[in-house]
């Protein structure tokens, strides 16, 4: 019974003492005027899905060794969309100096196992 109520003891002085974290968010930043309603640049435009499979986010090198080099494609389209009014958009990376990585120009094959 002393055991128990040494370990009772041990674990309420335990969990008083755990702080809780702090929660940091960004006053500054808030969406431009026309959010959510604002129109992409054309650059921020997806490649035709019959010509070319969307991978994922990836830096550019990494984007064009991946098409070449896993995927076996000719070509590959980085479209390079960090813009934070534009998060619901398909091309849009999280990530800073991250982008939409598009495989084009590929074997038959790739495209029979994306589909």
């Amino acid at each position: 019974m002393k055991l128990l109520l040494v370990a009772l003891f041990v674990l309420a002085v335990e969990s008083s003492s755990i702080q809780e974290k702090d929660e940091v968010t960004t006053d500054g930043w808030s969406p431009d005027p026309c959010f959510p309603h604002c129109t992409t640049p054309d650059e921020f435009t997806s490649p035709d899905p019959e010509m070319c499979i969307k991978t994922d986010c990836f830096d550019k090198p990494l984007c064009q060794q991946m098409c070449a080099m896993v995927m076996h494609c000719r070509a590959y389209e980085w479209i390079l969309n960090n813009d934070d009014n534009d998060i619901f958009g398909e091309t849009w990376c999280a990530v800073e100096g991250y982008g939409m990585c598009y495989c084009c120009e590929c074997p038959d094959e790739v495209y029979e196992k994306m589909n």
